[in-house]
């Protein structure tokens, strides 16, 4: 009996596989997005991982000011492996770099992928991304400050290190120099030769180390600096938290937390889906089940077959998924992370347990809803499963007796009876379409967000027309206000800086002049402004102090208030309002007319010390560039939403066409035409697509901000927004495949023959 019952699953899935076929594609989409995006976080984590092993990077860093003996014997009775190092930022240009010095005992954080097979403490390496954003080449050289002393300094090779992952332009540059280096560097500041001790004692300022349990000895060195009576202590964090690999670590916790938003919806319109199709199996099958129980078939062994129909349907879909995920999601998101990171190339993997324990959900949800479709038809007498689906009595509403209501054709009023009478289906594709109407809504409004902080920055917040750098500090005021065409110069100085409070950062501090009329945030009370996205990532809030440490010096001011940036990012003051030597290092320019700004950049360009100049156009072209990777995800999104849509429309349909063959071939023997039988088939599905979609419109922006909330960019703040365009494009876009679908199933009524009115059971 068992071998039949096989032969009869092949059978049924061969007879009605175009119904099956969605059941196929929703596992398919729903295994795909599940696997693609979790083994687009594990590459991404296992390529970081990679980095981390072959560099020995540290798992603890603490950086201190003015050396203390007793620190380093506190570090001894830990028992873990240190080295103490010199870790201090400089500039080239307007150019802010970060600089580590090694000498021959170095054995943590070393540089990777270098230029030349041997380096020596004669080195100085910089970061490969270092070269292009210059336009320089090795064997160069350039000027450096450091501790406020202007240096030569030859490149000799290029590297990529641990500390210095970041690939975009806006990133602090990493340059890497030995110590000999260091002492050549050192003679030219001040004209005689010093020792390496001498050096370490004046400059060295961090320990990296090295432990099995991070977090059990970071709270061990808090707890000894926080008793401290002369606390040195700037800050202890380790490897996730620190300055340089927070924006990455980050990332790859956004890459995990993915997984709790795309495929969860995916899965329960899964789910949706196997149970209408599973269900309207059970009704074609009606009879073969009485004859099955005639012919002695237990429940369980009639419950087994038709689950075993849904597991192989499901096994079929998820074998495609398996193989389709993880191809080509992580291609996508490569693209975002190879243009923000500097990391290996990431190989397919398609064994991983997650993947089968995803397949098991699917399986373990198809034979739930199974059972749910299965048990009230199973539990009834083979007589009444031979007598076949009898008319349902549906009672008359009020309205349905409205001379109104008999107004309405025939063919719409049927549609609504049907409607009705399989509510329960036509709440399914309601709530089916809410997830693909909330999912468009999402990926056009990453889209509208996008370009709203964008324009919201360069058009009200600081509408420049050319922004320009120093290659040296001093002011240029004068000679850039004699160009024709310019109408107003303001300079500012902007400096690279760590913050402190919950977290630790690193920043841009800028010391604005006293009065802006290009920057038009209130700045000028007591305290500083702070973009939003900085105040998140340090932990602060208006009326906090925040710590700024400025080469190794620590300032302390209040947080005055808080402004939404886009891209522009860092700490606002006025120059008059702190204790610094003010030595302007850029400067924002408004023009006469925006038709100007390209000549306005020639002159500026003929200028002596002038590193860098870009107009309005040329900001938001690089920012363009920057959005692009995540337009990527948008993309994504979309299509995944309308694939869904279509995968839902196209199992609606056809249940609804099959199941209302007997209202067709009536309708033929009345002498209604295709046109109006089509009609009525459509009224039904997109009456239920739109009031899906409807719903679906007021999820979007919840979903919208989950989203961009869990896939944070270290580059920009997402000020969210949704245009009201994106609304009416997502109700067109589902309205628009649910005519489709049912437009190919409308011209599938003719091949119905009127004879089949003939056979229900009344």
């Amino acid at each position: 009996m068992v071998k039949v019952l096989r032969r009869k699953v092949v059978s049924e899935i061969r007879t009605s596989y175009l119904q099956y076929l969605s059941v196929i594609l929703i596992a398919m989409l729903a295994v795909t997005l599940f696997t693609g995006i979790y083994a687009n976080y594990k590459n991404f984590d296992d390529r970081l991982n990679h980095i981390y092993e072959i560099t020995n990077m540290s798992d603890l860093t603490i950086t201190y000011q003015g050396y203390d003996a007793k620190d380093e014997e506190f570090l001894k009775s830990l028992d873990v492996e240190y080295e103490r190092r010199i870790y201090i930022t400089g500039k080239t240009g307007t150019t802010n770099i970060n600089i580590i010095v090694f000498d021959e005992n170095t054995k943590m954080c070393l540089p990777t992928e270098l230029s030349k097979e041997n380096y020596t403490t004669h080195d100085i390496l910089v970061d490969k991304n270092f070269l292009s954003k210059k336009g320089i080449k090795i064997g160069d050289t350039i000027d450096v400050e450091i501790a406020q002393n202007e240096v030569n300094a030859t490149i000799t090779g290029t590297m990529i290190h641990p500390e210095a992952l970041d690939n975009s332009t806006y990133s602090t540059g990493l340059v890497y120099i030995g110590i000999d280096a260091l002492l050549d560097l050192v003679y030219q500041m001040y004209g005689f030769k010093v020792t390496k001790e001498i050096v370490y004692s004046l400059y060295a300022n961090q320990y990296v180390i090295q432990t099995k349990n991070p977090s059990k000895i970071l709270d061990k060195i808090n707890e000894y600096y926080n008793q401290k009576e002369n606390n040195n202590l700037l800050y202890a964090a380790e490897r996730k938290n620190m300055p340089s690999n927070i924006a990455i670590e980050s990332d790859v916790i956004q890459a995990k937390k993915m997984l709790y938003v795309f495929p969860v919806i995916f899965y329960l319109v899964a789910v949706l889906i196997i149970l209408t199709s599973i269900s309207q199996l059970i009704n074609k099958e009606r009879m073969n089940i009485g004859i099955m129980k005639s012919f002695g078939y237990s429940k369980k062994e009639i419950m087994v077959h038709y689950m075993s129909i849904s597991i192989l349907l499901c096994l079929i879909g998820s074998i495609f998924g398996i193989i389709l995920g993880p191809i080509i999601i992580p291609k996508v998101m490569s693209t975002k992370y190879n243009y923000l990171y500097q990391l290996p190339k990431y190989h397919v993997s398609f064994l991983r347990v997650e993947y089968l324990i995803s397949v098991l959900i699917l399986i373990l949800v198809s034979i739930f809803t199974s059972f749910i479709a299965c048990r009230s038809e199973i539990n009834k007498k083979p007589i009444e499963s031979l007598r076949g689906e009898n008319s349902v009595n549906i009672k008359t509403n009020f309205l349905e007796k409205t001379k109104l209501f008999q107004k309405i054709p025939l063919t719409i009023r049927i549609a609504l009876r049907n409607m009705r009478r399989k509510f329960s289906r036509t709440l399914m594709v309601i709530l089916g379409l809410l997830g693909c109407s909330s999912l468009l809504v999402c990926g056009f409004g990453i889209d509208n967000t996008l370009t709203y902080g964008l324009d919201l920055e360069k058009k009200e917040l600081i509408p420049y027309d050319l922004t320009i750098g120093y290659i040296s500090g001093g002011s240029k005021f004068d000679e850039l206000s004699n160009i024709e065409g310019v109408s107003r110069v303001e300079e500012y100085e902007k400096i690279a800086i760590t913050v402190q409070k919950d977290n630790i950062i690193s920043s841009s501090l800028y010391l604005l002049p006293e009065k802006s009329e290009i920057f038009t945030t209130d700045y000028s009370k007591d305290g500083v402004l702070i973009s939003e996205k900085v105040a998140d990532e340090v932990g602060v809030k208006v009326g906090d102090d925040l710590k700024i440490i400025i080469n190794n010096k620590t300032i302390t001011k209040k947080v005055s208030s808080l402004v939404k940036l886009c891209v522009t990012q860092g700490i606002f003051i006025s120059k008059d309002k702190i204790d610094i030597e003010f030595s302007p290092n850029a400067s924002w320019i408004k023009t006469t007319n925006s038709n100007v700004n390209s000549s306005v950049k020639e002159e500026v360009e003929k200028l002596d010390n002038i590193e860098s100049v870009f107009t309005m156009q040329e900001m938001s072209d690089k920012a363009d560039g920057v959005t692009s990777t995540i337009r990527i995800m948008t993309t994504t999104v979309k299509v995944f939403a309308i694939l869904l849509a279509i995968v839902v429309l196209y199992n609606l349909a056809l249940l609804n066409f099959e199941e209302r063959t007997r209202d067709i071939a009536t309708l033929k023997v009345l002498g209604f035409n295709r046109i109006e039988i089509g009609m009525s088939l459509t009224f039904e599905i997109l009456t239920s697509t739109l009031i899906g979609s409807i719903i679906g419109l007021f999820f979007g922006y919840p979903l919208l901000v989950t989203v961009l909330s869990i896939n944070e960019n270290p580059l920009l703040t997402y000020i969210y927004h949704i245009s009201p365009l994106t609304y009416l494009y997502t109700i067109l876009l589902t309205c628009g495949v649910s005519i489709g679908m049912n437009s190919i199933f409308s011209v599938l009524t003719k091949r119905i023959k009127m004879v089949e009115s003939l056979k229900s059971v009344d």
